[in-house]
């Protein structure tokens, strides 16, 4: 008998120890061949219809092969899920011991560095606000363990420009060079992943430890034997985004920013702080063609025949460039300058191959955000990019979701991916739609980033509760659109 049959069958573990549990064939197919790929480290595709219940039967086999595996899921709410609810559910059921860890993105743990620094900026002093704000950050550390942000999310909502005051970016974190580096908490959350015999990640984490290790320094996907994603339909759309380069209105005043309180800091480097002011508004007139774009996205050609734009993109790249000269004879002066130099030098070299990039093999468009906006350059095909990705780490990848087949054939997804040796499962849902479910399609909603678009599915949605007698359940992707 299989493991899991032991654990997911009829009279097995589970069924035994967790009330209410119900064993479904679908659920016990979906575990054995997962248990199979995980015992010949093989890459396994499998679709799982709504109500299989995928998550104990790739956790199960998981578990019980004590290999060391890292779990990744779409999103942050999912990865809370999966950690804080169905692994200690699976875990007591199985009477397993089993260290497991949960590690997010660097943006949703408290950087001690720069929360030190936050209540003397001049940003924080002329806003009380956010100096109270700032503060009850500072309480907050004094209790927090770990730094996780979660309890503090909607204190962040309410003030937008907290976060970028107690957290790092890829872009801004000074590493081991950072004075109080023993005590990071993105640090500490890595060493505990690290050592953990399960860890639970989402996509963005997953990517960015790949990218990371690229250029040597990652080491999660290094630490395990064995990969299992969830909600694998993204991959696509997020491997286009990790493989490719970005630049954005943000990054270049997040770069002024930082550049301009080192400056302050210093105290003997006016010129710094001036390149850095004129930087902070060299946007504003991009943003102003980014505005013309309303919330579509377009091609960069497109984008560069709107009146101006060329003009005002060479604009941010001179004030970018003046800003990099400046910084690099202070490059040796401390950790913030030597970082500073070095953001300064890679946003000229991205905008630059975004510019400079070849038709054919990349698609170079933008996208307008709430202010300015952001240019791209993604690859037309990740396949050969996820392929190597896999190849790297040797070892089982298990790849899952409701929604992985076109036509009933895995043709498509696999010919994505570059998995053409992958073994493959699809598997239907045990719900009989066709008399439980009806699925309706509204037309022209406006884009998610149109602040008409949460009135409208408010409308929708109410309109809907009056045709079912209610018994509506309202799914949303954020707080803010929860609240709006």
């Amino acid at each position: 008998m299989s493991i899991a049959q032991d654990w997911l069958g009829a009279g097995g573990l589970l069924s035994q120890r967790l009330v209410d549990f119900q064993a479904r064939d679908e659920q016990l197919q979906m575990a054995e061949a997962v248990e199979s790929a995980l015992a010949d480290d093989a890459t396994l595709i499998v679709e799982a219809g709504t109500g299989t219940g995928k998550t104990f039967a790739y956790l199960a086999p998981a578990l019980a092969s004590g290999k060391r595996v890292l779990i990744s899921t779409g999103t942050k709410a999912l990865q809370d899920q999966l950690f804080r609810r169905d692994l200690p559910q699976l875990l007591s059921g199985a009477g397993v011991p089993l260290q497991i860890a949960l590690l997010k993105g660097r943006a949703n743990y408290l950087c001690l560095y720069r929360m030190d620094r936050a209540r003397s900026l001049p940003a924080v002093q002329g806003n009380p606000a956010l100096q109270q704000a700032v503060m009850a950050v500072e309480v907050f550390a004094r209790h927090s363990d770990d730094g996780d942000l979660a309890p503090l999310e909607a204190q962040m909502e309410r003030h937008p420009l907290l976060r970028p005051h107690i957290t790092s970016t890829a872009e801004n974190c000074l590493g081991s060079e950072c004075p109080v580096f023993n005590d990071c908490h993105v640090a500490k959350a890595r060493r505990k992943a690290i050592a953990a015999q399960m860890v639970v990640v989402n996509h963005h984490v997953l990517f960015s430890d790949y990218v990371i290790r690229q250029d040597g320094f990652g080491q999660l996907l290094g630490s395990v034997d064995a990969v299992i994603i969830d909600e694998a339909h993204q991959l696509p759309a997020l491997a286009a985004q990790f493989f490719g380069i970005r630049v954005s209105s943000r990054q270049w005043r997040e770069l002024a920013r930082d550049s301009r309180e080192a400056a302050r800091e210093a105290g003997d480097v006016p010129g710094i702080e001036q390149q850095a002011e004129a930087l902070e508004q060299a946007p504003a007139a991009l943003d102003e063609v980014f505005e013309q774009l309303g919330a579509q996205r377009r091609s960069l050609v497109q984008f560069l025949a709107l009146p101006g734009a060329p003009q005002a993109l060479e604009a941010v790249r001179g004030q970018v460039m003046a800003l990099f000269e400046a910084l690099r004879p202070l490059e040796e002066r401390n950790a913030d300058f030597a970082a500073l130099t070095a953001r300064a030098l890679d946003q000229l070299e991205r905008l630059q191959q975004i510019l400079d990039e070849p038709e054919g093999e990349q698609v170079r468009w933008v996208e307008p955000a709430e202010r300015g906006g952001s240019l791209y350059a993604t690859p037309l095909s990740v396949s050969e990019g996820f392929r190597q990705m896999v190849a790297a780490y040797p070892g089982a990848w298990i790849l899952t979701s409701a929604t992985l087949t076109a036509g009933l054939r895995f043709d498509h997804f696999v010919s994505q991916m570059g998995l053409e040796s992958a073994r493959t499962l699809a598997l239907g849902s045990p719900f009989d739609y066709a008399a439980q479910a009806r699925l309706w399609i509204p037309r022209d909603l406006p884009q998610p980033n149109d602040p008409q678009h949460s009135v409208q599915v408010a409308q929708l949605a109410a309109s809907l509760s009056g045709v079912t007698e209610g018994g509506v359940l309202v799914l949303c992707t954020s707080h803010r659109a929860l609240r709006d």
